[in-house]
């Protein structure tokens, strides 16, 4: 002991100086050498002694080895993934490790159903990264670049198809364990492509897609389903298909053949390892868009994309052939498309064809745009040389600082640029922007975006010159310790733009916890010294945040950054942490979740254990509240949310640095109901039947949609039925309810709006449930249901045919209290159809722009109902 006392006195002492050091400083001050350079932006990467690996690809294509300790990714991973947003094992179907598959994580500032968002807005992921699984089939993603991305994550092994994960939310600083991911063996599915005269058509081309489990696709939705990669048949002489691999859920298959507009399928909902016969695609005669596409000096142009966007109908992409021309097969009647081309050197084209002018021969002319020209100087007017510039779209909803690049350029000494465009660039943007800018960028400078401007053939404002003046960029810069003093390398900081007005002292945001939020706006990690550096800042409010595995984060103090230099030190905390534990039965329950809320702070979640264990690490010390929900099997897929009265709640647990807190929640059933049953279809118990439990007597809570979605959340309880067609919703609050019965994948109407009318929400089956302490209430409910199918028709030019898409609904006529109505979609060849439709008396409406059917009457009372054809009239 004697011999340390003297090193330890002398670190006491070096860490009193610094601290005195920092605190002496002002803001803008510089402490000489006390901080080392930080030699990049994103520091140092520590040396990897461990030989298992996972390799990953980044945006720019470069290849990086995730260091891993004996395959377990949790606790060593490479530092250029920052906190990794997902970590996993990928396993085959047969349980053994999936060893080298590829994995795509794309990030979408949206609702990420698919990793490719097409359509009009065009929008693609704010970023997307491909991994490779190392040899024990673990696999981690990069951390998000910023709140509020959700991903689609899917898994591509060669033999078996590719998996998807969607919607996934994700947050800075934070790594979600998806624990294992099952690959399948797939399903095989044989089909037949028909004309609608029931002639087979051979040669046709055959693609599937994965639909979303949200309910009834809407058109719009139909329209931009992406075909899975590598699944494609050509259909034989007898109009016979066969696509032997396809991931198991919900898919619909789309034909597309010469001289008939493309059409997709019904949806299909199949199981693993099993085979499904006999889907039939109706495909009808097309009506034609054809044209060629020059430059301005006549000569044709090959190898272009074009998009065509119909109204109602699928998308498709085509490249010109060498001679320029292109054509495209569309439903008869077509009345509104929208092409959408791009090439390198020329002006977009977005050329809407309306009132049947896209039945003319297009030939469609493509305009040079310029060189985009102009200088970037220094706020006295001196050229920077070197300065980087690129060319964005401007999505209108993203930082365009953010934004990938479509193409760029670097400065002359001179100060000047001359940037090409580029929209064949390798960065995979994707068109549909309406404008764009240029961000400018140079080292000691703060980044700067112009004003929008159009590159679509119509734009009247010049394209520059720009001048673009950088000004002087502000910097932060500072070392991270640990709890003992020793700088740490690979530490991970957050520097947050933060919102609104400052507080007016110290201590009142100590006293109002008036922590201010703001968005992280930029990433980094420390150096081998500890060191770290975000240069190029506007004059602004900041707050610097650090994290550290095996350590409690540390964050700055509110940073007016109006100096050009202000240094931080930030000290990591011992480890804290929550372990509890669930007193109380949980066995009638699935997936239990306990959030952790502090003053100012994000909230925190994790899951219960089968045994009701849960903990929490790596917490900031402070008091917490612990509150504990079921995780909904229905509704939390698509939604999140914390509100809700709690099954339990513990207050002030009191975390001490270094320390780890015991909380024990008491799960009090007593007073608590039960509801359980099974659901049976034409006598048959089906499973994945939606269970909804409302609250009678919602309140509208204004014209806030969020408050008012919230509101309706907090008193909805769900499940799905098992493969028993049981179901059990445990822990509910006494009271009025109603009991509804979706189908698969669907929701009940009049829940999500916030008001309760008279009527009550519907669906297939509703009751009214009145529920009282201690209660067990054993409900079955027996539903007869059947499809209905009909043809919708219209008079165009002399001649009946079928409506090219549109909408139609079924209205209950003295059904049972409670059922609801049911939607249509009207496909490209006329041809609609509804699902579930339960036994009894309908009202069927249809239409479409400008056109509505009579009312008819339709009775459902066996399996399947057709209606025939349905005559639409103008309006």
């Amino acid at each position: 002991m004697k011999t340390r006392q003297p090193v330890l006195l002398l670190l006491i002492g070096i860490i009193a100086l610094v601290g005195w050091m920092l605190q002496s400083v002002g803001t803008g001050e510089s402490v000489g050498n006390l901080i080392p350079e930080a030699h990049q932006e994103y520091g140092e990467i520590p040396r990897v002694i461990n030989s298992s690996t996972v390799t990953v690809e980044s945006d720019t294509g470069e290849r990086i080895e995730i260091a891993t300790e004996e395959g377990a990714v949790q606790k060593s991973y490479d530092p250029s993934l920052g906190i990794p947003a997902f970590i996993g094992r990928v396993l085959l179907p047969n349980g053994n490790p999936a060893i080298g598959i590829e994995v795509l994580a794309a990030g979408i500032q949206a609702f990420a159903i698919y990793r490719n968002q097409s359509g009009e807005d065009g929008r693609g992921p704010a970023t997307e990264n491909r991994y490779t699984t190392n040899g024990k089939g673990y696999f981690a993603v990069h951390e998000a670049p910023r709140e509020g991305l959700r991903f689609v994550l899917e898994f591509k092994a060669e033999g078996l198809p590719t998996k998807s994960m969607i919607n996934l939310p994700s947050q800075p600083g934070r790594t979600r364990d998806l624990g294992d991911i099952q690959l399948a063996k797939g399903f095989a599915l044989t089909g037949t492509v028909m004309s609608s005269s029931g002639v087979p058509l051979q040669g046709a081309r055959v693609v599937a897609a994965e639909e979303p489990d949200l309910g009834t696709a809407p058109y719009w939705m139909l329209s931009r389903l992406e075909p899975l990669e590598g699944v494609e048949a050509i259909s034989g002489n007898n109009g016979k298909f066969h696509l032997p691999v396809l991931p198991p859920g919900r898919i619909r298959v789309r034909a597309e053949a010469e001289g008939f507009a493309t059409e997709w399928s019904a949806a299909v909902f199949a199981e693993d390892a099993s085979q499904m016969d006999d889907l039939t695609v109706m495909l009808s005669p097309s009506e034609v868009l054809a044209g060629t596409l020059l430059d301005e000096k006549g000569r044709p142009l090959g190898n272009v994309r074009i998009e065509c966007l119909p109204n109602e109908q699928t998308t498709r992409t085509f490249e010109t052939e060498e001679d320029g021309s292109f054509r495209f097969d569309l439903a008869r009647g077509t009345s509104r498309v929208l092409l959408r081309i791009q090439a390198s050197g020329y002006f977009l084209v977005n050329r809407w064809l309306r009132n049947g002018e896209h039945r003319n021969f297009q030939e469609v002319v493509l305009r040079p745009v310029p060189g985009i020209k102009g200088w970037v100087t220094r706020p006295g007017g001196a050229p920077i040389q070197g300065a980087s510039i690129a060319l964005v779209p401007d999505s209108r909803r993203s930082d365009p600082l953010t934004q990938q690049p479509v193409s760029t350029a670097n400065t002359g000494k001179d100060g000047s640029f001359d940037l090409a465009v580029d929209f064949d660039s390798p960065t995979e943007w994707r068109g549909g922007y309406r404008d764009f800018r240029l961000v400018a960028r140079a080292e000691g400078y703060t980044p700067i975006a112009t004003g929008r401007f159009s590159l679509r053939e119509d734009a009247s404002s010049p394209l520059g010159p720009f001048r673009i003046t950088l000004e002087i960029g502000r910097e932060i810069r500072g070392v991270v310790v640990d709890p003992s003093g020793v700088a740490l390398s690979g530490a991970r900081l957050h520097l947050r733009r933060l919102d609104g007005g400052r507080s007016n002292s110290r201590l009142e945001q100590a006293l109002l916890s008036n922590r201010r939020d703001g968005k992280i706006i930029k990433q980094t990690s420390s150096n081998s010294e500890g060191a770290f550096r975000f240069a190029g800042l506007p004059s602004a409010d900041f707050r610097v945040e650090a994290l550290y595995s095996g350590f409690s984060p540390a964050e700055s103090e509110e940073i007016a950054l109006v100096n050009n230099l202000q240094e931080i030190f930030l000290q990591l905390k011992s480890p804290s942490g929550i372990d509890g534990q669930i007193a109380g039965d949980v066995s009638a329950f699935g997936t239990l979740r306990v959030t952790a809320t502090a003053p100012g702070l994000e909230s925190l979640d994790a899951l219960v254990d089968p045994e009701g264990r849960f903990s929490f690490d790596e917490i900031y010390p402070g008091s917490w509240t612990l509150e504990l929900r079921e995780v909904d099997s229905r509704i939390d897929e698509i939604f999140r949310w914390i509100g809700g009265e709690p099954l339990a709640r513990l207050e002030e647990v009191e975390v001490a640095e270094g320390g780890r807190a015991s909380a024990i929640l008491d799960l009090d059933l007593a007073g608590k109901a039960n509801v359980k049953g099974t659901v049976f279809v034409n006598g048959i118990p089906l499973p994945e039947f939606g269970i909804y439990l409302v609250a009678r007597g919602l309140d509208d809570v204004g014209s806030d949609p969020i408050r008012s979605q919230r509101s309706v959340l907090e008193k909805v309880r769900s499940t799905s039925t098992s493969q028993a067609g049981a179901f059990e919703v445990a822990a509910i609050e006494p009271g009025d309810w109603w009991l509804l019965v979706s189908p698969p994948r669907e929701y009940p109407e009049g829940v999500f709006q916030g008001d309760d009318n008279q009527e009550g929400p519907t669906g297939l089956f509703r009751q009214r449930v009145e529920l009282h302490p201690g209660d067990t209430q054993q409900i079955d409910v027996h539903l007869e249901l059947a499809e209905v199918r009909g043809t919708a028709m219209w008079e165009r030019n002399g001649e009946t045919q079928p409506v090219p898409g549109g909408w139609g609904v079924l209205e209950p006529q003295g059904q049972a209290e409670g059922v609801g109505r049911r939607e249509i979609s009207i496909q490209s060849s006329g041809a609609f159809s509804a699902t579930f439709v339960p036994f009894g008396n309908w009202t069927l409406r249809t239409g479409t722009r400008g056109w509505r059917s009579r009312r008819v009457p339709v009775t459902i009372d066996a399996n399947l109902n057709t209606v025939g054809n349905v005559l639409f009239k103008k309006r």
